[in-house]
């Protein structure tokens, strides 16, 4: 027997399919296209303020700039005014693969929100605006669970902190 989904599990499944399709269908890997979309607009910037601005662990980092200085895409040097310090500095090629991104990026969307007529982008802008602040209040309050799977030893969520029982809203 088919079992009918209520109206909350269509739309968390209507919105993971989404969100599927876009990581899916990016041009750029998520972190990679980010981090040069950002020195696109930056130029340059501190290994720790890319940090702090991507909201992830240092060696997260590390390890994708790896990728990018790999590719040719970025550098990384001594900050001039604080040699502790590395700052990321955009190359050549990776300018040109941050436009080239950020050029799609834009005719997509445009696709992406065609079905939709202009009051209708703007309603779905602001319903989706009032579901990220909520939510977003209601992890940080431990309404909801942060984690994303079961470990060992109990729930392990992004952030890292260990959860051995699921919060309950």
């Amino acid at each position: 027997m088919i079992e009918v989904m209520n109206i909350e599990e269509k739309l968390y499944q209507y919105l993971r399919r989404i969100a599927h399709l876009m990581r899916h269908h990016a041009d750029v890997k998520g972190g990679q296209g980010r981090i040069l979309g950002i020195l696109l607009q930056q130029e340059r910037m501190t290994q720790r303020e890319m940090q702090e601005e991507l909201g992830v662990q240092a060696g997260s980092l590390s390890e994708i700039l790896a990728k990018l200085e790999a590719g040719g895409l970025i550098t990384r040097m001594p900050n001039e005014e604080d040699r502790r310090s590395v700052d990321i500095v955009l190359r050549e090629e990776g300018s040109r693969v941050a436009k080239e991104s950020e050029t799609k990026r834009k005719k997509r969307q445009k696709i992406l929100f065609q079905a939709l007529s202009g009051e209708e982008k703007e309603n779905l802008a602001a319903l989706l605006e009032k579901l990220y602040v909520d939510w977003q209040e209601s992890y940080e309050k431990g309404k909801i669970s942060c984690c994303h799977g079961f470990g060992r030893w109990g729930h392990v969520c992004h952030e890292g902190h260990d959860h051995h029982e699921e919060v309950q809203p």
